[in-house]
């Protein structure tokens, strides 16, 4: 090629543009294979992080095989056993104040949670090719190719297993007696009620789920698609609610005629009522309460019918006081009247709740003025008000025990009732309304003859425990429902006993003093402690319905839930 030619070749610039495209296309393939060997191992990263988790929920779950459950779980997953590095059980924490690495610690007995570590190789494509060929321009063997072609990721999960119970608090109807539930039930409901001894029988055996409940009172209250949350803190008539109460019995299995038939008159008188009331006093749904009501799987919390009828009753009714004769029917009581107000449960508790430990129910603080008219002196009778106040009983979950291959499963509560303070004595209804004070009644009239002769007297007793006791449930009695009493400790005979024994009182004559029996006062207070066992049977029955009791709290356990697991970082 002459010296022309070369001139006019290198003037000639057709072409620059296909050179220069080719010299940047390699660049920028370059930068594009990086960019999806990048992606890709993130989206490796994420998948590992993603398996690792599912299988640290598993491994907590199942907490005795947790190695080889874990194993299993990436397994089915696509991962070769040996991409698990380690399994360790331990006890995590979940305490703010401690840093989040430092919340698990690895402990073999007792263990609730479980830290699984995975490691794996995540493959690299493009890269790979270019730094084969950045190797062989440098005369490296090609075997460093294969070496070098995948990144090593690594994941940690820790998953805590999650254990709950369902529980409430309450006190057993020992005695049923139709007339005097009758008449407090219906005060309460706001109507009159004729059921009889053998229907309230029937309704403290029939249980109602809970869960099932729910359900039937979402329906009448047209919400759908809500949580149990939401519904707990909807408004809902009072109709509604033991309408569904009905609705969920006659949906049972279980339920029997006698039980429908006094669940129907129960909800035929509230059929109308437009009251409006919240179940998040009666119901705390725990785990469960962003679930959607309908929802299936959920922990059985199932209670007496009496119970729910009497817990929804007094939530219904508020903080009115209720002043109503009693139908007693018990030899040694000629009449009987009751004044009752029922205050609120402590804030944020309700009567049943799921949740796991540290959970609690409550009693609602109860006042009952119960003045009976016992046997006769000079021809009138002896009449004994007796106000007896009942602080809030309190329930508390203290642990559960899992099944194991040695131990089956069984659960703690910590019991404490509510101290009761009993008087015979004058209360007037602004102190008896007024739940911030404590009354202090003073001497009442027993006995007034004419005017003539009056006989005053008063009396004090308490009976209090102030340390909560521990209650175990077997398996056994979650399943069967059972309830296990709590009694005070630090009195010997019982309240009424003690109270009528320590009545003082003051005979007062105005003219015909001899007519008076000199021992008068010995011949009233002998009156009265022969009435001790009749006035009991009539406090049984309404203090039972009521959920309470003299110095002594029931609970039960309805449920347990040990399949649960979350992540806990």
């Amino acid at each position: 090629m002459n010296l022309r030619h070369c001139r006019r070749f290198a003037a000639d610039s057709r072409g620059a543009v296909a050179i220069a495209t080719a010299l940047l296309s390699v660049i920028l393939l370059g930068f594009v294979a990086i960019a999806v060997d990048i992606g890709f191992f993130y989206f490796q990263k994420r998948d590992l992080q993603t398996y690792t988790d599912l299988a640290a929920i598993a491994a907590a779950q199942n907490l005795a095989t947790a190695q080889q459950t874990a194993t299993s779980e990436l397994q089915l997953n696509g991962y070769p056993a040996g991409v698990l590095q380690s399994v360790a059980t331990g006890i995590y924490s979940a305490n703010s104040a401690t840093p989040a690495a430092q919340r698990f610690q690895a402990q073999a007995s007792g263990a609730n949670a479980v830290l699984v570590t995975t490691q794996a190789t995540a493959p690299v494509f493009f890269s790979g090719v270019f730094r084969a060929l950045a190797s062989s321009s440098n005369n490296t063997s090609s075997n460093t190719v294969s070496s070098s072609s995948g990144v090593t990721i690594g994941a940690q999960a820790v998953a805590m297993q999650q254990t709950n119970a369902s529980f409430a608090i309450g006190s057993s109807l020992l005695t049923v007696n139709g007339g005097l539930l009758n008449s407090l039930l219906g005060s309460l409901l706001g109507g009159s009620l004729s059921l009889s001894a053998m229907s309230y029988q029937s309704l403290v055996s029939a249980n109602i789920d809970m869960f099932s409940f729910s359900n039937a009172l979402a329906t009448r209250a047209n919400l759908t698609g809500v949580t149990y949350n939401s519904l707990a803190n909807s408004n809902v008539t009072v109709g509604q609610v033991f309408g569904a109460m009905l609705d969920a019995a006659q949906a049972s299995s279980g339920s029997n005629a006698t039980e429908i038939s006094a669940l129907t008159q129960i909800a035929a008188l509230e059929a109308s009522s437009s009251t409006v009331m919240q179940l998040n006093s009666l119901i705390n749904y725990g785990p469960y309460a962003q679930n959607t009501v309908g929802s299936t799987g959920l922990i059985g919390a199932a209670v007496s019918a009496l119970d729910l009828v009497s817990a929804a009753a007094q939530v219904a009714n508020g903080q009115h006081q209720i002043t109503t004769t009693l139908n007693a029917g018990v030899p040694g009581i000629a009449s009987a009247s009751l004044q009752l107000a029922i205050g609120e449960r402590p804030v944020g508790t309700s009567w049943v709740t799921v949740g796991s430990a540290g959970a609690s129910v409550h009693t609602a603080q109860t006042r009952v003025l119960l003045t009976v008219a016992v046997g006769q002196v000079l021809g009138v009778a002896v009449n004994l008000p007796i106000y007896i106040e009942i602080a809030s009983g309190t329930a508390t979950l203290n642990a559960i025990q899992c099944p194991s291959s040695t131990q089956a499963e069984s659960v703690t509560l910590g019991v404490t009732p509510g101290i009761v303070s009993a008087f015979i004595g004058n209360v007037s209804n602004v102190q008896f309304n007024d739940f911030t004070t404590a009354p202090s009644p003073g001497p009442a009239t027993i006995l007034n003859v004419l005017g003539l002769v009056t006989v005053t007297g008063s009396a004090t007793a308490s009976i209090a425990n102030m340390q909560a006791t521990p209650v175990t449930f077997t398996a056994a009695q979650i399943s069967a429902g059972t309830k296990q009493t709590v009694s005070t400790t630090d009195y010997i005979s019982s309240l009424l006993s003690s109270l009528i024994g320590g009545l003082h009182l003051t005979v007062n004559v105005i003219g015909l003093p001899l007519l008076v029996p000199a021992n008068l006062s010995q011949t009233v207070a002998g009156v009265a402690a022969a009435a001790v066992s009749p006035i009991d049977q009539v406090l049984a029955s309404l203090l039972g319905t009521l959920g309470v009791g003299l110095g002594n709290a029931d609970t039960w356990v309805m449920g347990v839930n040990c399949n649960h697991a979350v992540l806990v970082n």
